[in-house]
């Protein structure tokens, strides 16, 4: 295996003759990749050990210098200096102390890894392969409670932290093993486990994961290509990435087609008056809303359909389902998936089982006990179909960020320059609703889940430019870096759709790693075996 290069700084444990603490900060590093995709209790306990040894071991001046010599570090401290700066212009500081406190890792862990980093190649093994291990136990996990726990959503598979978070570290898992196959170091293990983890993100139905690694994969073709030694697994790659895009376009564009192949109403005088029980029906003529090529929001009786209900079910027509639906709505969207009229002939043809799917909030039969992409992709097409025809976005994951980047611009516009400061981000949100007349209730009126636009709504286009020269400069500094070229394009796509550095969980993962891949040399070039 390779040699981990020295990077620009200069610790205890780089020397030949390592410090006694050498072997101390490893375990706490250790502890640290165990507890990401687990334990925020654990990501405490590992920092505050590593503050421990830290202090008691002094030499605080080749500290300092260290710091002060590490590009990298220097880089994630500027970022959480402009969270400073931000402080003047305030209004909130209870919120601003709080959101400082989150983001503590930008300086504190920082701090620890400028003197830390680089490690030994044997301890960057194992902590390369600790961690990889501790996210394919979560992956296990995840597993038995799709196939042996009914899940009312594929998101509660992950049990310890947010499964976007969770896939973001499946893909640097994926980029970790492709990286030891690349250097031809046990490339037949590291290769299944890749590509058993690239079927897990399918298994979680993570459409983030599987964005991210396909762009991902596009980087890493081009990478290897324009480079003379990687040409040939570069232009293989390049022909695997264009077969598998080719592949998922044409099933898009089918399920595409598919979902909007519907019989629109051309001649509302051509429509039925009334049903067969003599109930005149409720059509929504401008509505464009339906459920496998069936008008949702057409043939209608309300009146025959809540009676016929009630005989079949203790859960009230206007109470909720079990996923907090109104359960005529999810029962007229059901019965518009079998093609179905929502009146009282049709709704004998349901049978017990569709009953219970319908109380437990299942609006389509054909994805009512399916678990899969097909099934995610027909559920945010229909979402923007919803938003599209005026309907709430309430609950809706897709829908609703529409509307919270709609939101987070107007703030930005209104704040152009300098933003509205740390603490009023949150504040500047919720006027924002506010004057809008949003249509969301208050527990589902969130920030903007894009973290780019979160910067630039806080620190204005100033501290936007600040943000993305400081986190992205490695791209030009440490092009021969892929670990962390890779996880900057992972973590860069992240930040499209999520708040990614605004948990603790996501500071964490993002601090770790920036600081692991950037303070240690990750070529591939040298092909090394162990």
């Amino acid at each position: 295996m390779e040699e981990i290069a020295p990077a620009q700084t200069r610790s205890s444990l780089q020397t030949t003759s390592p410090s006694r603490f050498s072997k101390w900060y490893f375990y706490c590093i250790l502890i640290f990749a165990i507890s990401l995709p687990f334990s925020k209790f654990g990501l405490s306990v590992s920092q505050f050990l590593i503050l421990i040894i830290w202090v008691v071991e002094r030499d605080f001046r080749n500290k300092w210098r260290a710091l002060v010599s590490n590009p990298i570090a220097l880089g994630l401290i500027s970022i959480y200096l402009i969270h400073l700066i931000g402080l003047a212009y305030s209004q909130d500081f209870d919120y601003a102390m709080k959101d400082l406190r989150i983001k503590m890792p930008l300086l504190s862990f920082t701090i620890f890894a400028s003197w830390i980093f680089p490690l030994e190649r044997k301890y960057i093994n194992q902590i390369l392969n600790i961690f990889s291990l501790a996210v394919l136990v979560g992956v296990f996990i995840a597993f038995y409670r799709i196939f042996f726990i009914a899940l009312d959503d594929i998101r509660e598979a992950s049990i310890f932290v947010s499964h976007i978070r969770f896939s973001l570290m499946i893909c640097t898992a994926i980029f970790i093993a492709f990286y030891n196959v690349i250097r031809a170091y046990h490339q037949y293990f590291y290769l299944a486990l890749a590509l058993f983890l690239i079927g897990s993100l399918f298994i979680l139905e993570s459409i983030t994961g599987l964005i991210v690694l396909s762009a991902a994969a596009f980087f890493l073709s081009i990478y290897l290509t324009i480079n003379r030694k990687g040409k040939t697994l570069g232009l293989s790659l390049t022909a695997l990435f264009l077969i598998a895009i080719s592949i998922a376009s044409f099933q898009l564009k089918k399920e595409f087609d598919v979902f909007y192949s519907y019989e629109a109403i051309s001649d509302p005088s051509t429509l039925e008056y009334a049903s067969a029980s003599g109930e005149v029906y409720y059509h929504k003529i401008e509505s464009t809303l339906h459920e496998n090529g069936t008008l949702i929001w057409s043939y209608i009786a309300f009146k025959e359909l809540e009676k016929a209900w009630i005989k079949k079910s203790e859960l009230g027509f206007k109470e909720q389902d079990a996923k907090g639906q109104p359960v005529y709505s999810t029962l007229i969207r059901y019965m518009s998936s079998k093609g179905l009229r929502k009146d009282s002939i049709d709704f004998l043809r349901l049978s017990e089982a569709d009953i219970e799917l319908i109380e437990m909030g299942h609006t389509n039969h054909l994805y009512a006990n399916n678990s899969s992409i097909k099934k995610r992709v027909y559920e945010t097409l229909w979402e923007i179909e919803n938003l599209k025809n005026g309907g709430n976005p309430e609950g809706n994951s897709v829908a609703q960020r529409l509307v919270f980047w709609a939101t987070g611009w107007q703030i930005f516009k209104e704040n152009f320059w300098l933003g509205v400061g740390t603490g009023d981000v949150k504040v500047a949100f919720e006027k924002a609703y506010e004057a809008g007349n949003t249509e969301l209730s208050t527990q589902f009126r969130h920030r903007a889940h894009n973290q780019y636009l979160s910067i630039a709504i806080a620190f204005g286009l100033f501290g936007l430019l600040f943000f993305l020269f400081f986190y992205f400069k490695p791209l030009y500094f440490q092009r021969d870096n892929l670990l962390l070229l890779l996880f900057l394009i992972c973590s860069g796509m992240s930040f499209l759709s999520e708040d990614t550095i605004e948990t603790q969980i996501g500071i964490s993962y993002i601090v770790f790693f920036y600081c692991l891949f950037g303070m240690n040399k990750f070529s591939w070039k040298a092909q090394h075996k162990a």
